[in-house]
């Protein structure tokens, strides 16, 4: 169980090594920017969003004050976090049967 719980976390701490170079280095707002394409998008086709339009632009605003740093640690502890789960039952599909005893009684 252990080494299921260990894998899954190093997992995760390689992929938030990819997750890190990617927002820091390739991002550069895109994702943030398809949302804010989209949800302008909605509240056009949609006028019962338009109501919560403060909501969305407060929400919006405060993911792109997030830093590449800070997008990472929450995705890492999400990752962490689902693996703990996930060790679970891949431990127990993977873990050696016990081989039934003899009782001392030899057959040759």
């Amino acid at each position: 169980m252990k080494f299921n719980i260990f894998m899954y976390m190093f997992a995760s701490l390689l992929v938030a090594v990819a997750h890190y170079a990617y927002f820091q280095f390739i991002d550069h707002g895109f994702i943030i920017n398809s949302y804010i394409q989209l949800w302008d998008e909605l509240m056009t086709n949609t006028p019962a969003l338009i109501e919560n339009k403060e909501v969305i632009k407060e929400t919006i605003d405060t993911a792109r004050s997030l830093t590449s740093i800070n997008i990472t640690m929450q995705l890492l502890s999400w990752d962490v976090f689902w693996g703990s789960i996930l060790a679970i039952p891949t431990a127990l599909m993977v873990m050696k049967k016990a081989k039934p005893e003899n009782d001392g009684v030899s057959q040759s």
